[in-house]
């Protein structure tokens, strides 16, 4: 990670996804530009403001954090998607209640070979490979977080409690770990 100067925060924060999920798998969920909801327990609301899905141009709206005494929401955010391509996505931030301008930001899937082999560093998936998702921003600096080091924080706080989350729900989900065969189930 590396602070931007004075004219821009920059950072990259990365995650390997624990199990042995393919990258598909991963995308299925994570890929999803408004359905963080589905994953993220910790948003009261993730949903499509405006355009299709996962198309540029789409703007999703989010709310976490409950409600204030005056009804609105604690926290908020309207983001609009530039780019959407094979596991991977680029968005920025139309509005916050923040208070944040010049935030753009890209969620990558990354695929590794692990131990055995498998997997490409060229980011194709063999269904063996560890899946790694990649989080960058660029931000003017912000008189909310005072300086890169609290944004930062913040940014990585967030990104492993999200990641925690996607983890979670791949668990419960019906997608089976590559390394697993499908369950049977017997009935007497």
């Amino acid at each position: 990670m590396k602070d931007g100067g004075d004219k821009k925060w920059r950072g990259k924060v990365e995650w390997k996804v624990r199990g042995e999920w393919s990258a598909e798998q991963v995308w299925e969920m994570a890929g999803d530009f408004c359905g963080m909801g589905r994953w993220v327990p910790t948003l009261d609301k993730c949903e499509r403001a405006a355009g299709e899905e996962n198309t540029p141009g789409c703007v999703r709206y989010m709310e976490a954090g409950g409600k204030r005494a005056d009804g609105r929401p604690a926290r908020w955010v309207l983001e609009q998607l530039l780019d959407w391509a094979h596991q991977r996505y680029t968005y920025k931030m139309l509005d916050s209640g923040y208070g944040l301008t010049g935030y753009l930001a890209t969620l990558e899937l990354l695929v590794h070979a692990n131990e055995a082999g498998h997997g490409h560093d060229d980011g194709h998936d063999d269904g063996h490979a560890n899946v790694v998702v990649q989080w960058t921003f660029e931000v003017d600096p912000s008189t909310f977080f005072v300086t890169y080091q609290g944004f930062l924080a913040f940014f990585i706080a967030t990104f492993e409690r999200m990641m925690l989350s996607l983890e979670d729900a791949l668990l419960h989900s019906t997608c089976i770990p590559n390394n697993s065969p499908p369950s049977s189930s017997t009935s007497m």
